[in-house]
């Protein structure tokens, strides 16, 4: 009876836990930085940029059948078609496919939010950071924040923007470490579908 008692506990312990986090807010933040005409945009650590394109998306699909979804793989289809966005494959100095980075340069709508990011003439937003697991920890993901810096810079951008879960802490880590600092932040009301924005003034704004 005890244990019949327990299980039925922790069952609907689950069942609530999940209900929670279902309903929970997902709340990210947004940081920026400056860009300069002097940021690298050629070879970071080793690393380096291939623009992305279907034979290459194929390729990195065979390679992580498991790790790059059908979601994920049709996102970067689209990247590629869109005008407004660009999308690269990482790769290391051995020339292996790491993971994949893009840039909006345009407003961008975050589907999952129901919620359009502004992007102003002078910004560049920073999206789809992967970098696949078997090359993690070895600085691809800082190395891809900083790649497109250049390439922002180059392409005529003054300021970085890019929006994080608060969860990331990986992708949190590299951005601060590449001088983007809190601008603002993003609360989204699952439930509701609500989303609130809010912006942090300029010379309150610190990592």
């Amino acid at each position: 009876m005890t244990s019949s008692l327990a299980s039925v506990r922790a069952s609907v312990g689950g069942r609530w836990k999940r209900i929670q986090k279902k309903h929970r807010p997902k709340v990210s933040r947004y940081y920026s930085r400056p860009l300069s005409p002097d940021d690298p945009d050629r070879s970071v650590n080793g690393f380096r940029f291939v623009e992305a394109d279907h034979d290459n998306l194929a390729r990195l699909k065979a390679s992580f059948p498991k790790e790059l979804s059908d979601r994920k793989r049709d996102i970067l289809a689209q990247r590629i078609q869109d005008p407004s966005e660009d999308a690269w494959m990482i790769l290391d100095e051995g020339d292996r496919l790491c993971g994949f980075a893009c840039l909006a340069w345009d407003d961008h709508e975050v589907k999952l939010m129901q919620h359009t990011i502004r992007v102003r003439p002078h910004q560049a937003l920073f999206m789809d950071d992967y970098v696949f697991k078997k090359h993690r920890r070895r600085g691809a993901q800082s190395a891809a924040v900083e790649l497109r810096v250049g390439l922002a810079a180059a392409h005529g951008r003054t300021e970085g923007l890019v929006l994080v879960s608060t969860t990331n802490l990986g992708s949190i880590s590299s951005y601060r470490k590449a001088g983007f600092q809190t601008c603002g932040r993003l609360i989204h009301f699952p439930t509701s579908k609500r989303t609130l924005e809010f912006w942090i003034p300029r010379p309150l704004r610190h990592g």
